[in-house]
C-alpha cells in the first residue's frame, strides 16, 4: 500500500499507522507550509469531531493551541523558558514581584512568612475575617481618617481596644479570671493590681 504524493489517508485499523525511524535530531518529521508567515499545523480529531489544532506562529516562533474548531482564539503554550523569563506578561516570578490585582488563596494557607508589611495605614486596611466580626488595623481613633494612628481592635464598626503611645484604651468591660471589670469597680481593680505589683 502506498500513499499518493498528492496526499491521502493511512487507514491502519488497529495497527500502528506510521513509525518514523531516524538517527538525527530534527530530521524525524518536518511539516512545511507553503506560506511566508503562516506556520504549519497539526489537527487533532476523533470520530466525534475536531478537538483542536496545534501550531506555531512564525512571528515569535512559539507554540499555540486552538480549541475545537475555533478559528480566532490562540492559546499560548508556556514552556520552562517562559517561567524563567522576567518579560512574560501577566506572570509573577518565584523570585518576587509586584501584583497588579488581588490574590485569592481559596481558603489555603500562607506558610513560612518572615514578616508581613502592609502598604499603608488606614481604616479597614489591616486584618479582617470574611464573615467575621473583628478587624485589626492602624488608624486614628475616629476609624475614618485614612492616615497613621493607633493599633485598633474593632468589633463590627465599634472600636473596642486601642493601643497607643501611652498604653491601652478599652471601650467596654474587661473580664479577668471570671471577674468583670467595669466603671463601677475600676478603683477596686486598681487597688488589687497595685497590691499584686507590690507582692
Amino acid at each position: 500500500m502506498y500513499v499518493p504524493v498528492g496526499g491521502g489517508t493511512i487507514d491502519s485499523g488497529t495497527s500502528t499507522s506510521l513509525i518514523i525511524d531516524h538517527d538525527t535530531f530534527a530530521n524525524g518529521l518536518i511539516l512545511k507550509r507553503n506560506h511566508a508567515s503562516n506556520a504549519a499545523s497539526i489537527v487533532f480529531k476523533n470520530t466525534t469531531g475536531q478537538q483542536g489544532v496545534l501550531f506555531a506562529i512564525s512571528s515569535d516562533n512559539l507554540p499555540y493551541w486552538r480549541k475545537g474548531t475555533d478559528t480566532s482564539t490562540n492559546y499560548r503554550i508556556w514552556t520552562s523558558d517562559d517561567f524563567a523569563s522576567s518579560t512574560v506578561s501577566g506572570a509573577l516570578q518565584k523570585s518576587g514581584g509586584t501584583m497588579t490585582g488581588a490574590l485569592a488563596m481559596g481558603n489555603f494557607n500562607i506558610t513560612g512568612v518572615n514578616a508581613l508589611s502592609f502598604n499603608d495605614p488606614g481604616p479597614n486596611e489591616g486584618i479582617s475575617w470574611t464573615g467575621g466580626n473583628m478587624k485589626i488595623y492602624e488608624s486614628p481613633d475616629d476609624l475614618t481618617t485614612n492616615s497613621a494612628g493607633n493599633l485598633q481592635f474593632v468589633y463590627g464598626t465599634t472600636r473596642r481596644l486601642t493601643v497607643n503611645n501611652s498604653g491601652i484604651y478599652v471601650n467596654g468591660s474587661i473580664s479577668i479570671s471570671g471577674q468583670s471589670l467595669t466603671n463601677t469597680n475600676v478603683e477596686d481593680f486598681k487597688e488589687t493590681a497595685t497590691n499584686y505589683k507590690n507582692c
